[in-house]
Formats: C-alpha cells, structure tokens, sequence
C-alpha cells in the first residue's frame, strides 16, 4: 500500500472538504492510500481588510480551488467534487507506476 500525503490548509472548512475528496479520489485506486494532514492556523489579519472576492468554481490550471465567500456561504459544488476526487486519483495512479 503506498501512502499519499494530502498537506491542506483550511480557514473555514472548504479546503477541508475538497481535501477530504481528493483523498476519497486516492483511496479510488487500488494499492493506494491517502494520509491527510492540516497545517497550523496562520494569521487572518489580511483577509480581515481585503474586499469580497467573486466565486467562481471548477478549479484553475493548478487544481481545484474554491472560493467560499467573505462569510464561507458558498458550498462546493458537484462538480468541484469530482474534480477533486479525479485530482486525487491521478497523483495515485501515477505513484503506483513508478513504485511498481
């Protein structure tokens, strides 16, 4: 079984969850499971004095993103899920091959 780390961090939960189907994307292919992990709580002083910024959703060259809203109202949508959980499954697929 090969372990893949999922390294998130999460101001109000969003970026929790989209982890959390990332990993459901991983533990998709056999031989392979994901180990999820946040880091500390860093400082919300910036978020505090900048403007709303506009959703938007299904994610962006680098991934998937999500944009919850200045009061985190915005919820994933489907399919940001399954980006999220595709996204989990490619990083699986590809380290079962070149560890085989």
């Amino acid at each position: 079984m090969k372990e893949i780390l999922v390294l998130y961090y999460s101001h109000s939960g969003a970026v929790k969850r989209m982890a959390q189907f990332i990993a459901r994307g991983i533990g998709q292919v056999p031989g392979a499971a994901a180990r999820l992990r946040t880091v500390a709580k860093i400082s919300t002083v910036c978020e505090a004095v900048e403007k709303d910024v506009p959703t938007a959703g299904g994610g962006t060259p680098y991934g998937a993103s999500h944009v919850a809203g200045a009061t985190s109202d915005q919820p994933i949508t489907d399919e940001d899920k399954k980006l999220c959980i595709a996204l989990g499954k490619r990083p699986a697929e590809t380290v079962l091959k070149i560890t085989a």
